[in-house]
């Protein structure tokens, strides 16, 4: 999680890749094999940086729930 206030924009909040990034650094992990790996989460915000970084992502939640986060970031939505 990111200790960092909501107010405050910081590439350590989600949707950012901040804490991704972080833990890559940390634990010296060169050779993720992002294509192979899983994010999972139950907000859009969770499975953003996952999917930036090459993530297979998987939502938890109700598909309701999922589209209504979707209509909320979005400008247009086509079907």
């Amino acid at each position: 999680f990111s200790p960092d206030l909501d107010n405050i924009e910081n590439i350590r909040r989600k949707p950012g890749l901040g804490m991704y990034l972080e833990v890559i650094s940390e634990f010296r992990i060169e050779n993720i094999d992002f294509e192979n790996s899983y994010m999972i989460g139950d907000s859009l915000t969770d499975l953003v940086p996952a999917q930036i970084l090459g993530f297979k992502t998987i939502f938890i939640g109700e598909k309701d729930e999922l589209i209504s986060q979707i209509e909320k970031k979005s400008d247009k939505i086509y079907e």
